[in-house]
């Protein structure tokens, strides 16, 4: 890993070290540990392709919806379905 990444993902870490609020509500109840993971491979990327190590706005933001979309992704959709002689109710 480049030494640039390292310090810019420490310095991240640090920053919601002493601000765990911000951090919460940037990942809600995602995992603080698969968040940084992502971060790393984002700016490790970007640093392989010539750009600023730092993550864009944009790329934070898709970073977040990946990792909650995977989280989703684990959760059963429940109907709830009431089965009556007059046919089907959807409870809601």
């Amino acid at each position: 890993m480049n030494i640039d990444v390292q310090i810019y993902i420490s310095q991240i870490k640090t920053f919601f070290e002493q601000n765990p609020n911000e951090l919460a509500t940037l990942i809600g109840s995602t995992d603080p540990s698969e968040f940084f993971i992502e971060m790393e491979k984002v700016a490790l990327k970007n640093y392989e392709n010539g750009q600023d190590v730092q993550l864009t706005q944009k790329q934070m933001i898709e970073i977040l919806v990946r990792i909650n979309n995977e989280v989703n992704d684990l959760i059963n959709t429940v109907i709830p379905v009431k089965e009556t002689k007059f046919g089907t109710i959807y409870l809601n």
